[in-house]
């Protein structure tokens, strides 16, 4: 079956008979009904997922705070001021310099004509 599309008018018509029914306290089949009444032709639980998508509000939109600073001066796209940012790049260069503990050390490489024999 073919998707119905109606037209915004007639749309915005159908919805209003539906929010009308159903904050007259009548029932879904009742608002269907009525729907029907002007040119609805889908079956109730279309309209149900029409009425609970279109109903609801938008969002509202963001208003613009000012970002709270840490201690040092920030430029856009940076993630840490420059002291914690020259903290951390410290630790790293200690920590590889350190190694992994629990790791084992790369095997070198072998020297060529020791390679190992496969059997045949």
């Amino acid at each position: 079956m073919s998707r119905i599309v109606y037209k915004p008018n007639v749309k915005a018509a159908i919805l209003a008979a539906v929010r009308k029914a159903l904050g007259s306290g009548k029932s879904w089949p009742d608002a269907y009904e009525a729907a029907t009444a002007l040119k609805y032709t889908g079956k109730l639980q279309s309209l149900q997922k029409m009425y609970y998508k279109r109903s609801k509000p938008g969002r509202k939109a963001a208003t613009a705070k000012a970002p709270a600073q840490a201690a040092g001066k920030r430029t856009g796209g940076q993630r840490y001021d420059p002291a914690t940012k020259a903290a951390i790049i410290k630790a790293a260069v200690a920590a590889r310099k350190a190694g992994r503990p629990g790791r084992r050390p790369l095997r070198p490489p072998r020297p060529p004509g020791s390679e190992p024999r496969c059997p045949d």
